[in-house]
């Protein structure tokens, strides 16, 4: 019993976290479920999924999930090395050979050419770590790599995975394979590897070995039309400042 009761202060304590986030106007709504031992013990609500129109936030709500994104992919990833279509220390050169002979940044170069060869092989654990020595081209927008992210399509929203590969691959690393971290694209092509491995793309190879097993039937790159009510809006705090109160109302984001 009294374990129920300690399990109960700290949900309501966590309740009042978030319904005081909503409250402080840094966050437009949150949903969340707690689960023990596999069951779910506990969901929320509170806000508004749509803050102009007046819609309170539901459990079914839809959210996007952008870098969550990257969890799946990393448990794809990991299936498919139990099925042997790798280990994490292979080296993604024999799936992308370009990444064979990629050039690195030399430290303090203020030119994409100012590079040195590649001291080690870049592997499936390198990317999965976020310490390939690739960038992000969001959160670094002074640097070199930031700049050509941008300006040869690496960032693309049209760019297909394919496409982005062949322009990384053109593009010098930011520090050697292993010896730095730094959030970065790497996952982006950990869902290529998964595609050539597959034989199908990304978002069918998460729909069919993932999603669908685990029922997880909202969960998608592109909404069916009767999912289309149930999409939360987007609101942006600060990024400069998340503490920040304020939200800004994205109506155009992918």
């Amino acid at each position: 019993l009294e374990v129920h009761r300690m399990s109960g202060r700290k949900v309501a304590a966590a309740h009042a976290v978030l319904r005081a986030e909503v409250d402080a106007d840094r966050l437009a709504g949150v949903s969340a479920a707690t689960m023990r031992h596999g069951e779910v013990i506990d969901t929320f609500c509170t806000g508004m999924a749509d803050r102009e129109s007046g819609e309170a936030l539901r459990p079914d709500h839809i959210h996007r999930a952008f870098s969550n994104t990257k969890l799946f992919t990393t448990v794809l990833v990991l299936l498919l090395a139990d099925e042997g279509k790798w280990s994490l220390d292979d080296p993604v050169k024999h799936w992308l050979p370009a990444f064979g002979q990629v050039r690195v940044l030399r430290p303090g170069a203020t030119a994409l050419d100012d590079t040195v060869p590649l001291q080690r092989d870049i592997t499936i654990r390198h990317l999965i770590t976020h310490t390939a020595g690739f960038s992000h081209g969001v959160f670094d927008p002074d640097s070199l790599l930031f700049k050509a992210y941008m300006a040869t399509g690496v960032r693309g929203y049209a760019t297909t995975l394919a496409q982005q590969m062949d322009l990384l691959g053109q593009l010098p690393l930011n520090f050697q394979p292993g010896e730095g971290w730094e959030y970065a694209l790497g996952i982006d092509m950990l869902a290529r590897l998964c595609e050539i491995a597959t034989g199908q793309t990304f978002g069918e190879a998460l729909r069919t070995r993932l999603f669908e097993p685990l029922g997880l039937k909202d969960t998608g790159f592109v909404l069916r039309p009767d999912q289309v009510p149930r999409l939360a809006a987007l609101h942006r705090g600060d990024l400069a400042d998340p503490m920040k109160p304020g939200l800004t109302r994205l109506a155009d984001t992918p």
